[in-house]
């Protein structure tokens, strides 16, 4: 064959070829009937599953409409009833409100929430972006979002993992307040479904928005927006900006991206670690909120590129606290929560209480205090020298008697509260440190008091010697007149016994070199005013000791919330019996008038509706206002009501001349407070104080009427234990109630010395005089003119007669007393007295008293 001719097909390849063409024709009748088959089938399928469907439907709707009727699947699934949502014992906070409207703390359970009480207070603003992040068809469905499952349920088969939810707002709720289930499985989800349908039937949309918008947890301890958005951002949820409140809303699914580790402490911005999560989810809120027209209506484009922009460059406020506010006055609130945590849910209430307290004045006063205290360990902080020449003459090493003496320096304490002339406390600063030590030694601690209990007996005094005047027949208008007259105490050695086998104390005047050791005969106003101790010893006797402890008593001291008896001796009449500080208050009755002012801590404690007053200090209310049950149906008062009436505790004159007795301290050249009338350096020791220094005073003219008085108690060693100082200050004219008494005190947790010639003009008088300042310049206080003037007028206050039956000495308290001037002691007590001391500067020992702060 010619290479050029083409080999033709063998008879085998051709019928190949032919059959692979014909084969596929024979398949044609076996194809059809495969179609055929399953067509059928399909068909029969789909109509299996339509009928199914169908009937399950009315299953369904037949089992709906049954336990819309009956309630059944409650109680056959053991289901929670939806009507427990209307019960409102929800853990909610309770706000402490200032009198300027201020939130200054709160109380609150581990499950911190601050609701919203009205489906109206919900913010706009975060209903368009909850509905839009987690509900697009919240008012559309009953409770299930049947299109939102399928649309889901797609959502997740095409992505091959879980990318959507179908959880509307109400099986959200049913999960985390009804069921409160977060394990994952189909039951719980079908559960969660029928709570939701009964839960729609049950309530309105908007009931169930405003129990949404109450439950989420939003990270540091915040449950709902509200809370959450004074903790993030330090302000209500309708003050927050678009991309705050998608911040918020953004942690509803994911609330650990509020973690506090996620914020820079240095710059107080979100760190690397959740800054692209977070941001990333805010932003996907905002791209829901555009998708449903949001920012159409609001700025359109430009806005909502603002907002986007605005996301990643968020503040947020660390979360040093639960409560979210500005904390003023720690310790303050501190007591409130003591003194009402048995009685009422502080915790969880959601209680509104107000209180008297001016948190400028307090922070000024908390300033002061601090001041104060600095200066006095400046004062005690010695140079290496020193230290090792100490430590030599204690035979230890530098090291450990530094060691030993910073901690004694470091024990120092002070305290510094005002109450003004109607009783309201304005200030209370029980500590330096509320973070370090929580204890109040205002309101929990026992100190001696000092010099500055010679008030109370000075008052028994008067009290006795006004019965003699009224008892000789002087007239009502010359009582006044006669009792100042009337009104002299020896200044001379005396002694007290110590009991059998101990030989007498001599008492010591503390005074400076410029002063004699005693003055002989002098009037109360002197003796008040340089503090003389052996003249106050010597009152207390004229008084009766018993008389003088009723006294104290009778005007608050250890009758009030705290029950202390005031021990009977003689050395009470300086202050050498524990007192609760608190009730140093007791001065009020001084200047208004002689009657009794108590305390007002708080104005109201209400329920947050404002009208169930849970807890009231107006007239007229309940015997029992601690009561929860006691309910009164009005509005609460935020800025309080004084009460009709007050009771009288001493004779009108008697505390009329106590009143112009106390002014001494401060208007006698020799007086222990007088520097408040020549200038006061601050944060420097008053006695190596410089000349030049600026000064803090306040002349009679330029300042009115003060009144004041210093003190100093001992420790058993007879060393300075602690410090006192009482300041009145006059109201404003015609408003006489805002005066102020404010008391502070200075002392060692361990009662051990203070250090020598460490008064209470030495460390206190600068810290009232700081606080004086700011009442001057901020409160009207302080004025020209000023004059004290009682809040009830003495003209509306009616003649009446001292107590009857006023206790007089007892021959018991007299053997205690061995004054070597009275020409009828026994002369056996005289020989027991040790040698008398009469060096010019006595010597650190007991019963020693202030001296003036600055030298003359």
């Amino acid at each position: 064959m010619d290479q050029g001719e083409k080999a033709k097909p063998s008879l085998r390849e051709s019928a190949g070829k032919v059959w692979s063409v014909l084969r596929w024709v024979l398949f044609v009748p076996v194809f059809k009937w495969i179609w055929r088959l399953f067509w059928g089938s399909f068909k029969v399928i789909v109509f299996t599953v339509f009928i199914c469907a169908a009937l399950s439907g009315i299953g369904l709707w037949g089992i709906y409409d049954y336990d819309k009727r009956t309630d059944w699947l409650t109680s056959a699934l053991d289901l929670p009833k939806v009507t427990e949502l209307r019960i409102d014992d929800v853990h909610e906070q309770s706000d402490v409100t200032a009198e300027d409207g201020r939130r200054i703390a709160c109380f609150s359970s581990p499950e911190h929430r601050i609701k919203i009480s009205a489906p109206e207070d919900i913010p706009e603003i975060f209903e368009h972006a909850i509905i839009a992040q987690e509900d697009q068809r919240f008012y559309e469905h009953n409770g299930v979002d049947v299109a939102g499952i399928v649309r889901a349920q797609i959502s997740n088969m095409l992505s091959l993992r879980v990318v959507s939810g179908a959880s509307t707002l109400e099986m959200q709720i049913a999960k985390n307040w009804l069921l409160k289930d977060t394990t994952k499985s189909y039951s719980r989800k079908i559960k969660e479904a029928i709570l939701a349908l009964k839960m729609d039937r049950e309530f309105s949309k908007r009931e169930i928005l405003l129990m949404y918008v109450n439950m989420p947890y939003l990270e540091r301890g915040q449950y709902g927006i509200e809370a959450g958005s004074r903790s993030y951002f330090g302000k209500p949820a309708k003050d927050l900006k678009v991309e705050e409140v998608a911040f918020i809303v953004s942690l509803i699914s994911k609330p650990r991206l509020g973690r506090e580790r996620g914020i820079d402490p240095a710059t107080n911005e979100r760190s690397d670690g959740l800054s692209r999560e977070s941001v990333k989810r805010a932003r996907h809120v905002l791209n829901r909120m555009d998708d449903l027209g949001y920012f159409d209506r609001r700025g359109g484009e430009v806005e909502y590129e603002r907002a986007q922009a605005a996301i990643s460059r968020l503040k947020f406020l660390a979360a040093v606290s639960g409560c979210s506010a500005e904390v003023v006055g720690p310790y303050y609130t501190e007591e409130i929560r003591r003194r009402h945590k048995d009685k009422l849910a502080l915790n969880t209430g959601g209680l509104q209480i107000f209180l008297p307290v001016d948190p400028e004045l307090s922070k000024v006063a908390e300033e002061a205090l601090r001041e104060g205290l600095t200066t006095y360990r400046s004062r005690h902080t010695l140079t290496d020298e020193r230290i090792a020449e100490l430590a030599g003459k204690a035979g230890v090493s530098p090291e450990e008697w530094k060691k030993t003496q910073e901690a004694d320096r470091e024990s120092i304490r002070g305290l510094a509260f005002g109450v003004d002339f109607a009783g309201r406390v304005r200030f209370m600063i029980g500590g330096e440190d509320f973070a370090k030590s929580k204890w109040n030694v205002a309101t929990q601690g026992f100190r001696q008091p000092g010099s500055t209990f010679k008030a109370f007996t000075y008052a028994a005094l008067n009290e006795t010697l006004l019965e003699e005047l009224i008892a000789s027949g002087v007239s009502e208008d010359d009582l006044l007149k006669e009792l100042d007259k009337r009104c002299v105490v020896v200044d001379g050695p005396v002694a007290v016994s110590r009991g059998r086998g101990r030989a007498p104390k001599w008492i010591q005047n503390f005074r400076t070199n410029s002063q004699p050791m005693y003055r002989g005969q002098i009037s109360c106003r002197t003796a008040i005013a340089e503090s003389r101790n052996t003249a106050a010893v010597r009152a207390g006797q004229r008084a009766g000791v018993r008389h003088m402890v009723e006294v104290a008593g009778r005007l608050g001291l250890g009758t009030g919330d705290r029950k202390y008896e005031i021990q009977p001796y003689p050395t009470t009449a300086i202050g050498a019996s524990d007192v609760a500080p608190i009730d140093m208050s007791a001065y009020l009755s001084f200047v208004n008038g002689g009657y009794k002012i108590p305390r007002i801590w708080e104005y109201d404690i209400c329920k947050k509706d404002k009208q169930k007053v849970l807890r009231s200090v107006l007239a007229n209310e309940s015997p029992d206002p601690l009561d929860p049950s006691v309910v009164t149906p009005r509005e609460c008062t935020t800025s309080g009501v004084l009460p009709a009436s007050y009771e009288r505790v001493l004779h009108p004159v008697v505390a009329e001349h106590m009143k112009r007795l106390l002014q001494a301290p401060v208007d006698e050249s020799t007086g222990t407070a007088h520097s408040l009338r020549t200038g006061v350096v601050i944060g420097a020791d008053p006695l190596k104080w410089d000349p030049k220094a600026p000064r803090i005073k306040f002349p009679f003219e330029e300042a009115g009427e003060i009144a004041a008085k210093t003190g100093t108690a001992t420790n058993d060693n007879g060393d300075t234990s602690d410090v006192w100082f009482i300041v009145l200050i006059p109201g404003v004219q015609g408003k006489p109630e805002t005066g102020m008494v404010m008391v502070f005190w200075m002392g060692k947790t361990t009662k051990s010395s203070l250090g020598p010639r460490e008064t209470g003009g030495r460390n206190l008088v600068p810290v009232a005089a700081k606080i004086m300042r700011f009442l001057k310049e901020k409160r009207g206080l302080l004025q020209p003119g000023n004059k004290f003037e009682p809040i009830i007028p003495l003209s509306d206050i009616p003649t009446v007669r001292t107590p009857e039956g006023i206790p007089g000495a007892s021959p018991s308290e007299e053997s205690e007393v061995i004054d070597p001037s009275n020409p009828f002691v026994d002369p056996e007590k005289l020989k027991l007295l040790p040698p008398l001391d009469l060096s010019p500067t006595p010597p650190s020992k007991i019963f020693k008293e202030d001296g003036p702060d600055v030298p003359d």
